[in-house]
């Protein structure tokens, strides 16, 4: 008996045309949307970040979205844009937990938690750029600040939440297009940034699956340290 194969442009879940593919599926734009929900659903419930009642700042307009649409917590919710307190870029160590006028703000309207638009993308440049920075400082014997940078990225989940670290950022930026959001990017406009950038993007169309398996590298070297 011959098996029902799924042709390409059909949806994995349905048989509607596809449109996009999200966790290595061609889905329809309902299915889509139902599984991008799920996957943040998910994120908020394992790791148990958001309780009732908080104060949250959410940056940009889609964070806010999210929050108030698709996990429907009763949260106080603040929202400011990147541009607000000079966010450029995600990918640096430094920029978010050593940003003094968002760690004012924070102060003044007691945040409890700040909630990123952190993509995937974001979290696998991160990894990157630190692990080459840490190798580097080592190879110098500068361990000091070694690690003074292994301290920020453990403190940093502790305040700060990655609200879509499953999420890859074409998949972000296509649900934004969907529900007629508004989205920023967070770039960091160097010709070092933009190689690493394409690096990784080539190797995820030459092996597909390379972005999820860093996502993993990360989280598991980040649990032993």
């Amino acid at each position: 008996m011959r098996k029902n194969i799924k042709k390409s442009n059909e949806c994995s879940l349905c048989e509607k045309k596809a449109s996009k593919k999200l966790d290595d599926k061609n889905l329809c734009n309902k299915c889509f949307l139902n599984v991008f929900e799920r996957k943040i659903k998910r994120q908020i419930r394992q790791k148990n970040k958001l309780c009732k009642g908080e104060t949250i700042l959410a940056i940009d307009n889609i964070t806010e979205y999210v929050l108030k649409e698709v996990i429907k917590l009763p949260l106080n919710i603040i929202t400011k844009n990147q541009s607000y307190f000079k966010i450029t870029n995600f990918t640096s160590i430094n920029t978010i937990s050593q940003n003094e006028k968002l760690a004012q703000f924070i102060k003044e309207n007691k945040i409890n938690k700040v909630i990123l638009p952190w993509t995937a993308d974001n979290e696998i440049e991160f990894f990157l750029n630190s692990f080459m920075k840490q190798q580097s400082l080592q190879k110098n014997n500068q361990k000091q600040k070694t690690q003074k940078i292994q301290k920020i990225q453990k403190n940093l989940p502790k305040k700060f939440i990655k609200l879509f670290t499953p999420i890859p950022q074409d998949a972000l930026e296509y649900y934004c297009e969907l529900k007629k959001i508004k989205y920023t990017k967070c770039e960091k406009k160097n010709q070092k940034n933009n190689e690493l950038k394409k690096l990784i993007n080539d190797f995820e169309l030459k092996y597909p699956g390379t972005k999820n398996a860093l996502i993993k590298s990360s989280k598991l070297i980040s649990s032993i340290r």
